[in-house]
């Protein structure tokens, strides 16, 4: 996983939106729709829900980011 997607998981698992997470990287919204999919897929999930719980179980990210 690219550091832009692994800033763009540790942002999903605060709840943040694509919108949020566009305007705190100072990325196109796009761009995050892009790398929302490529970790998705990265992962072998299908939801942002999905993505936070195995990125939370694995130690990718912590409660606390």
């Amino acid at each position: 996983m690219t550091a832009q997607q692994m800033n763009t998981l540790r942002f999903l698992a605060v709840g943040k939106t694509n919108r949020q997470i566009a305007s705190q990287l100072e990325i196109e919204e796009n761009t995050v729709r892009i790398n929302l999919s490529a970790i998705l897929k990265n992962l072998g999930v299908e939801t942002r829900i999905e993505a936070v719980l195995v990125a939370l179980r694995d130690g990718m990210v912590t409660n606390a980011t």
